[in-house]
């Protein structure tokens, strides 16, 4: 039954993605399909629960008692199974409808490293993004360069490659992530907004100005800081310099 849903599953879940393709453009047809592909999942899910009911009935009036023991002895801790003797990877789980993978195979001792492989990454991602959010900025001039630097991602500006340079006190508007980084309280990477096809950024999204720079081969560049007299003062440095 097991196999009966996982392939069901697979191909509901394939033709969902063609509908989302599809859906972009034809977004009235798509909606139908969608909901026609769904009720046909839910109505075969329903199937294979009314085969599976049939055929616990069947095991319990066979075995001749009302009841069907599980094997005990089998359940670590009453929670994860496992069996050298049962060639099933999935297994239906001792309480409700779910189901669990018998940790005596070989599958089952992949599946459960992958889950303590994720609980520790997910334990470890939630300090390491807060970490990155706070990190600093460093907007900086250094050798006829300007500088904007954060953790690994560094962006340096030649003077005489800088066509033009403005002050702004906010964002860009409709700005979205092409490639990089958006948290609340730094953004950086490939952005772009309804005025700029791509730009690169450094900038802390909560704390204006920012320095906005055009180069000579096309290339837009948004710098900004945690500190917004150090904005200042580096744009006013940096317009003195290109004047010279």
């Amino acid at each position: 039954m097991w196999d009966y849903t996982c392939v069901s599953i697979s191909y509901g879940t394939v033709l969902i993605a063609f509908v989302g393709v599809f859906i972009l453009k034809f977004q009235a047809l798509g909606t139908i399909l969608l909901i026609i592909i769904s009720l046909i999942m839910c109505c075969i899910a329903l199937c294979i629960e009314m085969s599976t009911r049939h055929f616990q009935e069947k095991l319990t009036s066979e075995c001749g008692k009302e009841w069907y023991v599980d094997e005990d002895d089998c359940w670590i801790g009453g929670m994860i199974y496992y069996n050298p003797n049962d060639s099933h990877l999935i297994v239906n789980n001792r309480i409700g409808t779910v189901t669990t993978v018998n940790l005596a195979r070989k599958g089952g001792k992949v599946y459960y490293a992958i889950i303590g492989i994720i609980l520790i990454r997910v334990l470890l991602l939630f300090p390491a993004i807060a970490m990155v959010d706070k990190a600093p900025i460093n907007l900086t001039i250094q050798n006829s360069q300007i500088v904007c630097e954060n953790g690994f991602t560094k962006y340096d500006v030649s003077f005489e490659d800088i066509e033009t340079v403005d002050i702004i006190d906010e964002l860009p508007e409709n700005m979205f992530r092409a490639f990089g980084y958006g948290g609340e309280n730094l953004i950086k990477g490939d952005f772009s907004s309804s005025k700029i096809n791509n730009m690169k950024v450094i900038a802390d999204p909560h704390t204006p100005p920012y320095i906005l720079i055009n180069t000579t081969d096309g290339k837009v560049y948004l710098f900004g800081s945690r500190n917004s007299n150090n904005v200042n003062e580096i744009y006013k440095n940096l317009t003195i310099q290109l004047l010279n």
